[in-house]
């Protein structure tokens, strides 16, 4: 016997978002769309948005560079302290979303040339299971992180790309793709009058770090991974007499009070990474088809 699927009553809140959630979830996937579309207006579907957000040309040439840390999303290896509240498939969907957001987010500092650092656990099984979680655009510097900790691969990156004329340049991860292209553009100002900018995390540690030249001692003797790595850094940098500026403080997506914060600015559509988005309104969609079939 077949169940017919119900749909909202006309009345319900939820009326006109089946029917456009519809229509995006059956968008084709990345792999069934170009590898390259010209910038422009968006194409209507989620693939064709992602592939044609690239930097500006008057960025490649820029001589600040912004590069994004990130790790492939494999699952139960990605947002790990999300699963429970997250299945590990959801968690690592959440932190594809970061990705792309990065990603997006970094386009639109036209100010700096965009650059790209995968962990180095990537692997063939990542790509099939995920295309497209890296920029495709031929104007990004995509490399390799290189180091035995997270401080040895920040140090490595900034030397790769002072190496290669950079006057300043900032590090972003992808756990807070909210911080607007605003900050970003502050944190390069500020690298004028000082050495080094630190974005505060809530969680003890730092969203992003810039800097206008070298300095590897800052990323020594630091407890990378626990609360302690913001208090460590300045510790580090006071003591070599190394002057610094903070920006806004901010939150990671990294746990699960974490995710009661992003649903509360979910509130504000304006300010919300596209891709984080559309993923909630997926999961709210699923939500609503269960319950519609228990009934």
């Amino acid at each position: 016997m077949t169940h017919k699927k119900q749909q909202p009553s006309p009345g319900s809140k939820y009326a006109g978002l089946v029917p456009a959630l519809g229509r995006i979830a059956a968008a084709p996937r990345p792999e069934e769309t170009p590898r390259r579309l010209r910038a422009g207006k968006p194409r209507g579907n989620i693939s064709s948005l992602l592939l044609a957000v690239e930097p500006s040309e008057e960025s490649v040439r820029s001589e600040n560079a912004l590069a994004i840390f990130a790790k492939p999303p494999i699952m139960g290896r990605v947002k790990t302290r999300l699963i429970g509240p997250l299945t590990p498939r959801q968690a690592a969907d959440v932190h594809l979303c970061c990705i792309r957001d990065s990603i997006v987010l970094a386009c639109a500092v036209r100010e700096a040339r965009c650059c790209f650092f995968a962990a180095p656990t990537a692997s063939k099984s990542v790509s099939l299971e995920y295309p497209f979680w890296t920029p495709v655009s031929p104007r990004w510097k995509l490399a390799t992180q290189r180091g035995m900790d997270l401080g040895a691969r920040m140090a490595s990156a900034f030397r790769e790309l002072f190496s290669e004329g950079a006057k300043k340049v900032v590090i972003i991860g992808t756990d807070s793709p909210w911080m607007g292209r605003k900050r970003i553009l502050r944190a390069f100002r500020l690298l004028d009058k000082y050495n080094v900018v630190l974005g505060p995390a809530v969680d003890g540690g730092y969203y992003l770090v810039g800097a206008k030249k070298l300095l590897p001692q800052m990323f020594r003797g630091v407890d990378w991974g626990t609360s302690r790595v913001l208090r460590q850094t300045l510790r580090i940098l006071k003591n070599a007499g190394v002057s610094y500026a903070l920006l806004k403080q901010d939150f990671d997506l990294d746990r699960p009070s974490d995710l009661r914060r992003l649903r509360a600015m979910w509130k504000r559509p304006r300010s919300f990474p596209f891709h984080l988005s559309v993923q909630f309104h997926l999961w709210k969609l699923e939500a609503l088809t269960r319950s519609t079939r228990r009934r």
